[in-house]
């Protein structure tokens, strides 16, 4: 009897841990663009994405704005998401002109969505 016990636990201990383990993973494929500051030392991206991971609650199309510093391989600097916002399909934002421009100084760099217009600020070292 214990042991048939053991074994109900630890097959429900290893689902719920698969499951919380699928629920974290990025699921989200889409499509966007990046743009360069002027001085080269950051980048601004904005990507449109579907949620496509079947584990969460929110699914459907939102867009992701960064900053980074250097290299896309490092961790952004500043990310918002846009929730819910007003595109058809996970690749909008690789169609749309001007959709990031740069300041001159490349302190600030302006999205401009079909949800609205974000500027977002580069952190101060």
């Amino acid at each position: 009897m214990k042991k048939q016990l053991f074994r109900i636990l630890l097959a429900a201990s290893i689902l719920l841990n698969f499951y919380l383990l699928i629920r974290q993973q990025d699921m989200s494929p889409g499509g966007g663009q990046q743009k360069v500051s002027p001085d080269g030392r950051f980048i601004a991206a904005a990507m449109s994405k579907r949620q496509a991971n079947p584990f969460v609650r929110e699914h459907g199309l939102y867009g992701e704005l960064t900053l980074r510093s250097e290299s896309i391989a490092k961790p952004p600097l500043i990310t918002v998401l846009i929730r819910p916002e007003a595109i058809q399909n996970e690749m909008a934002y690789r169609e749309l002109s001007g959709l990031i421009q740069w300041n001159a100084a490349s302190t600030e760099a302006t999205f401009t969505t079909p949800a609205g217009r974000f500027t977002l600020n580069v952190p101060k070292p």
